[in-house]
């Protein structure tokens, strides 16, 4: 039953083979349906 309401998020990097960059992605897994929520991606995670 508390698998039906219970979320999870974690934090990805992705290095970018064109741009040279490493971009940061902040997501969400609903554990229930398994459905991703992507909340914010960015280049520099302590910026403003």
């Amino acid at each position: 039953m508390q698998a039906a309401s219970l979320m999870t998020c974690d934090l990805f990097h992705v290095d970018c083979a064109v741009t040279l960059k490493r971009i940061y992605v902040f997501f969400v897994m609903d554990v229930a349906t398994r459905y991703i929520h992507i909340l914010g991606v960015t280049t520099n995670p302590n910026g403003a």
